[in-house]
């Protein structure tokens, strides 16, 4: 009789077990089961946080759960990235991060309150938008030859505008400058559209942006983009020649996002998500919209999350890389 209770004990636990993993199964089959909050860490209106609202929307009707936008900018998009980092890994809050907090970030400060590697699982790389070289629309400059001269004969470094000290593009302009052999004084500003306003009034010389910041005073006139920090010319501006093509062999320069979960978040989770994200990506009017933007969408070699961090990797090495080859630190 002991031996048979203790047959039937060992028996009911492995029912026990076996129902709880039937149990908890369905947890992660029907992802999501509440709304899922999307963390933009930077403010309302850049090609991020618009690209994010155009995936949430496409998102809560594939999963049938609002997928919520919510801005918290600040410190460069550490502050948002922080917030994820501490969240919980069930896959309901996400970050829609950039090359700027997850590599140029950690490569300028060693003090963050999140690591760019351990504290998040990448779930797919969405976008990335080049960085164009501007200038003011009334400088006597047309290609990167005649910057060059124009910088060298007019007797003082000329002023090139980027978002912020420390920043990705301040890196991009110290390794553009070092490339192309230009004087220069770096003026900062805080974020690429702040930028806009006095390289249009001319009271800077140049800039390097990001595309969309700059499109539509290029079309009015006001400034003068005279090429592109990308591998190919931008479909928007079909002639308008890449930095390699203007003489500047293996320079590239765009920033990039993709989606972010914290570390820990069920793999199943993060494939789910994954792959409507990826569905979003090859939808007619999404691609159209984001294109339109200026924005150079992920191929579906991209996309996966061990792509995505491959990507991560490398970016974070080539930032420490510049940051270390020209002492570029923020303050503590």
């Amino acid at each position: 009789m002991i031996k048979n209770i203790g047959k039937l004990n060992k028996f009911m636990g492995a029912v026990a077990a076996a129902l709880c993993v039937v149990a908890t199964a369905p947890a992660v089959a029907q992802y999501p089961e509440q709304p899922v909050r999307i963390i933009v860490p930077f403010a309302p209106g850049g090609n991020i946080d618009a690209a994010a609202r155009m995936l949430s929307t496409y998102l809560a009707e594939k999963l049938g759960q609002p997928f919520i936008v919510e801005n918290r900018s600040g410190a460069g998009g550490s502050i948002g990235a922080q917030a994820v980092a501490q969240s919980r890994p069930d896959g309901y809050v996400v970050l829609s991060g950039s090359n700027g907090m997850l590599a140029v970030n950690p490569a300028v400060n060693p003090s963050l309150p999140y690591d760019p590697v351990k504290s998040f699982a990448p779930v797919a790389f969405i976008s990335q938008v080049p960085l164009a070289l501007t200038v003011h629309g009334k400088l006597p400059v047309k290609d990167l030859a005649s910057l060059k001269e124009y910088a060298r004969s007019s007797g003082t470094p000329i002023n090139i505008g980027s978002s912020g000290a420390g920043g990705a593009q301040h890196l991009a302009i110290v390794e553009f400058a070092e490339q192309a052999g230009i004087p220069y004084t770096h003026v900062p500003y805080r974020g690429g559209s702040a930028i806009m306003p006095d390289l249009m009034g001319g009271t800077i010389d140049a800039a390097l942006n990001e595309l969309p910041n700059v499109l539509s005073a290029h079309r009015e006139g006001q400034v003068r983009v005279i090429a592109v920090a990308a591998h190919e010319r931008s479909p928007l501006l079909p002639d308008v020649p890449t930095l390699k093509e203007a003489g500047l062999d293996g320079f590239v320069a765009y920033s990039s996002n993709g989606w972010l979960v914290p570390a820990g978040t069920p793999e199943d989770v993060m494939q789910k998500l994954g792959d409507a994200l990826s569905a979003a990506l090859d939808e007619p009017e999404i691609r159209s919209k984001m294109e339109g933007m200026g924005l150079v969408i992920a191929t579906p070699e991209e996309r996966s999350s061990q792509a995505y961090s491959d990507r991560l990797q490398r970016e974070l090495a080539q930032a420490r890389s510049t940051a270390e080859r020209h002492g570029i630190r923020v303050a503590q």
